[in-house]
């Protein structure tokens, strides 16, 4: 999915809000920039809320007035709703869609005529905010309680269609990784180029088999979650681990050593991805009470329990590894502030990885941040909000962490140091290189900055120069 143009009526100080991104700067990383309290994670919560609404509009009112347009595969959808009337109007590549002509299958909007696209809705809305916040808790609370019972019955193995990333979720993405093959890229190219990981040494997942489960194991036409428990068991069974055992009651562990288990799960079930997917849904159906995880990492003797990990490291595990399990898959990633706890470095990786790596733009990722350094790795706009009100950032692609920050009119220096440089340059100009003050203000900038500063630098050219 990519948006195209987002309208909303009202919604906190979003009033007649208006983001026209167009055909010409759709990409996959959409950049919104704004200083504390300017309506950033108001537009993500906007967009979910509309998200939310579509999915199940026929139980709820309309949160507010709006307008979406989006493309999907290789069509555009246009979706708009009146407050009062609901769903208002439905368009598919311009054309008009009868709403009489819509069907909802598993909080799915399918239109009947048009047989090509099985789907007006993004398949996944995945939300991230750095240190998990309450503000989408509301939401994502409510569709795993929707999902508890879908799952527990269900043959398939997938995510809901919305889902906010917990702490957890990092180390079952971290499993999900350790099932690839040893000759996949993400080991060299981000496991040990990033975080130094040489290998998974040992995991443990606690399960709590709740009442449900239990009924009828009899049933041959058993769902996703008896269907992963019973495999973990078998697994398990075939010694994994020495000495290693675990009793088929309420509450078992089962324990690993490195990551053999998961290529096994990965043969049953599928995929890389569907590692992370059959977590998740045994979270949502509340028997994952816990994951431990424990690593090599090059240079140290003893494994390393993920929860040691930096917090950095943790998250910026949990962002990438996302896009190695997720993407390709019609989503919308709503991430919100993901440079929190990022050093620079890392920064500089984030946007340019989400481009490369997801150049069939079937996925979107829009990012919130206060980060100078993703500005600068925008190839087309980034945008700016200022008390709900929205501009365009142009030409931000290149320019250097200073050049940054004067386009979001950030001071680059501090402002008593400022005021400081800004006198002894006047001082020159003018002559008085050599006075008094001049000869403080120098004193005092060189041990603020040391001797050989380039701004110093430049004062000792303009001081030969206005001699």
């Amino acid at each position: 999915m990519q948006l195209l143009n987002l309208y909303i009526d009202n919604y906190k100080n979003l009033v007649d809000f208006n983001w026209d991104i167009g055909e010409e700067n759709v990409t996959s990383a959409l950049l919104l920039m704004g200083k504390n309290a300017s309506g950033k994670t108001n537009i993500l919560e906007a967009i979910i809320k509309i998200f939310d609404f579509l999915m199940h509009s026929k139980r709820q009112k309309p949160p507010f007035a709006f307008s979406i347009k989006y493309k999907l595969e290789n069509f555009t959808v246009t979706i708009t709703c009146n407050k009062e009337n609901s769903i208002d109007k439905v368009s598919i590549n311009d054309e008009i869609v009868p709403l009489f002509d819509i069907n909802r299958i598993n909080n799915k909007l399918i239109p009947r005529s048009q047989t090509e696209l099985k789907n007006l809705l993004p398949d996944n809305i995945i939300l991230y905010y750095s240190g998990f916040a309450g503000r989408f808790n509301d939401i994502t609370s409510k569709f795993k309680k929707e999902y508890t019972k879908i799952f527990r019955n269900q043959q398939n193995v997938e995510l809901p269609p919305l889902i906010a990333i917990e702490p957890i979720h990092y180390k079952m993405i971290l499993l999900a990784l350790f099932s690839f093959e040893a000759n996949n890229p993400v080991y060299n190219d981000f496991l040990m180029k990033y975080f130094n990981i040489e290998e998974l040494s040992f995991f443990e997942i606690f399960i709590n088999e709740h009442a449900a489960l239990n009924k009828d194991k009899s049933n041959k036409n058993q769902g996703v979650v008896r269907n992963f428990l019973d495999s973990i068991y078998e697994i398990q069974l075939q010694n994994d681990v020495d000495g290693c055992s675990s009793s088929r009651v309420k509450k078992s562990v089962f324990s690993f050593n490195g990551n053999n288990a998961l290529f096994k799960l990965k043969k049953i079930f599928g995929y890389e991805n569907d590692i992370f997917k059959l977590l998740n849904i045994l979270y949502t159906t509340k028997n994952l009470i816990n994951i431990i995880v424990r690593v090599k990492k090059r240079g140290i003797t003893n494994p390393i329990d993920f929860d040691l990990l930096s917090e950095g490291e943790q998250q910026f595990l949990a962002i990438k590894g996302m896009i190695y399990l997720l993407q390709g898959k019609n989503s919308l990633f709503l991430w919100d502030e993901p440079d929190t706890y990022l050093n620079p470095s890392w920064q500089w990786d984030l946007i340019p990885s989400l481009e490369n790596e997801n150049s069939i733009q079937t996925d979107q990722f829009i990012i919130t941040s206060h980060s100078p350094v993703l500005l600068t790795t925008v190839k087309k706009q980034a945008y700016y909000i200022e008390n709900g009100v929205l501009s365009n950032v142009n030409n931000s692609y290149g320019l250097t962490i200073d050049e940054s920050l004067e386009k979001q009119k950030i001071n680059i220096r501090i402002e008593e140091l400022d005021k400081k440089l800004n006198k002894y340059f006047e001082l020159i100009e003018s002559g008085n290189a050599n006075s008094e003050e001049a000869k403080e203000l120098r004193l005092t900038l060189e041990d603020l900055l040391g001797v050989n500063h380039q701004e110093l630098q430049r004062a000792d050219v303009l001081i030969s120069f206005y001699e």
